[in-house]
């Protein structure tokens, strides 16, 4: 069998080392779970990991060149759908597997944000998730108490889920090797309590926040919900918080308050 070829626009690179292989089974053995999603199948690597398992897996690839890797791994527990993850629903998913079910994936750096956000907004019966990204996109997705390595990505990863990176890779574990070394994070999805915070709201108030680092949080939502800057103030204050404060100043905890009150308030 010919050895897989990556295609550059598709952001491939393949994971090939032994060691790291196998640091990804035990991680995945340690779950406990029956029935998985593979994200990005690539030539099957991780794939046959998952077979040793016993588990019932499907397997979303869009790149059809990997049907003469993957195809032989078709059974009776492992079906694959050729297609952009992106475009998946989870009824889909649920044809084939049972809920709670688990997702592992080595995906396209350039979208890893996108498949994280489908991923956590759409797949609600999803409990463990296991990906290969790139080393600073993982510590960016960890809350560490920092603000200056906070981020919209590190509250919206930590209000669905808690992280954790389990282990670095280096670049050259891959071919072709990446320009930079890569992490295996795991994010277990919480448990959102019934009302805790109105998410569409809460995420729209975020992207405000964040959208100029150099500017006060108040000034920013204030021009977004499209009211007096004062009032968003008051909103602070009330929260016992510095009307002068920045986005990345606020925890998880601090978005949620800040959302009821903004929503108590009626300034939306």
């Amino acid at each position: 069998m010919a050895h897989p070829k990556a295609i550059k626009s598709l952001g491939q690179n393949f994971l090939h080392d032994p060691s790291t292989i196998g640091k990804i089974e035990a991680a995945l053995r340690g779950v406990g779970s029956a029935d998985w999603l593979e994200i990005g199948c690539g030539p099957g690597v991780i794939t046959k990991e998952l077979a040793k398992l016993d588990v019932s897996l499907l397997g979303v690839e869009i790149d059809t060149s990997m049907q003469e890797f993957l195809n032989p791994l078709i059974n009776q527990k492992t079906k694959f759908l050729w297609k952009d993850v992106l475009f998946l629903n989870e009824g889909e998913i649920l044809q084939h597997l049972s809920s709670p079910y688990s997702i592992v994936g080595n995906v396209p750096y350039y979208i890893t944000t996108a498949i994280l956000e489908h991923v956590l907004e759409k797949f609600s019966n999803c409990q463990d998730i296991f990906l290969m990204v790139q080393k600073e996109f993982a510590e960016r997705m960890i809350e560490n108490g920092s603000s200056k390595t906070r981020s919209r990505l590190t509250i919206f990863c930590n209000y669905y889920a808690d992280c954790r990176r389990l282990f670095v890779v280096k670049r050259g574990c891959f071919q072709p090797a990446p320009e930079v070394d890569s992490a295996f994070v795991h994010l277990r999805r919480r448990v959102l309590s019934l009302g805790e915070a109105d998410t569409k709201l809460m995420f729209r108030l975020i992207k405000a926040g964040y959208a100029s680092r150099r500017k006060i949080l108040s000034t920013q939502l204030a021009q977004n919900l499209g009211t007096e800057k004062i009032k968003v103030e008051e909103c602070l204050k009330s929260l016992g918080m510095n009307p002068t404060i920045r986005a990345e100043e606020l925890n998880n905890q601090h978005w949620i308050l800040l959302t009821n009150e903004v929503k108590q308030r009626g300034l939306v």
